[in-house]
């Protein structure tokens, strides 16, 4: 019998899938989208009610970054109410996204390059993205991320720094929602040294809630 973390781990995960396909009859997409991204926020709040979550961009003097779905900002970090930050003041930036695209997946990466570039906080700035679906076979973006299918053991193979497009971007959650209900989410981390994980025994949140720890 599972414990009963990964019982409500597990339930969690499941809500976030409800979530997906009860807002999606919505047309208006701002509003769907929007109605998505509250929806994590909650959730996170909920597991971790102490920290401060955001959405907005970042600024660093006469920078500023592209618009964030999701940010943790540390403890001691200006809030203001102009949904603008100091990027020295964020520990992670997050995308959001429905069903990601091969563009939004690149746009991640830059932006995740630009971002460290620019950081100069004490700590490492992490940066990711959290997306419900993607264009892409489940294949297709986890060998962008280093890992290789083999057909023989139907399984992946250890992460492969050479095969990896996505070195600036620290995690990736998919819940992997496809037309045929074949759901099977991933979650990817990427460690101090570079190297990464990749997750599949589900309920695959509970390393995605580790990342806030």
């Amino acid at each position: 019998m599972d414990s009963i973390q990964t019982q409500i781990d597990t339930y969690l995960q499941k809500l976030l899938e409800l979530q997906f396909h009860v807002s999606e009859p919505i047309t208006h997409k701002p509003t769907k989208g929007k109605l998505r991204e509250n929806f994590i926020h909650q959730m996170v709040s909920e597991q971790f009610p102490k920290l401060i979550l955001k959405s907005g961009i970042l600024c660093s003097q006469d920078w500023q970054s592209t618009q964030a779905d999701f940010l943790w900002l540390k403890d001691s970090a200006r809030i203001g109410n102009l949904d603008s930050y100091e990027l020295s003041d964020c520990n992670l930036f997050m995308e959001i996204k429905s069903c990601a695209t091969a563009a939004e997946l690149q746009a991640i990466e830059d932006t995740g390059e630009s971002l460290k570039a620019k950081y100069s906080g004490e700590s490492s700035l992490r940066v990711g993205m959290f997306c419900y679906s993607t264009t892409a076979k489940e294949q297709t973006i986890l060998k962008k991320i280093g890992f290789q299918y083999d057909k023989e053991i139907q399984g992946y193979s250890s992460y492969q720094s050479n095969l990896d497009k996505m070195k600036h971007v620290d995690f990736l959650y998919s819940l992997n929602i496809r037309d045929d209900d074949s759901t099977v989410p991933y979650f990817v981390v990427r460690d101090y040294w570079g190297s990464c994980t990749l997750y599949k025994n589900n309920p695959v949140i509970q390393y995605f809630f580790n990342i806030f720890k």
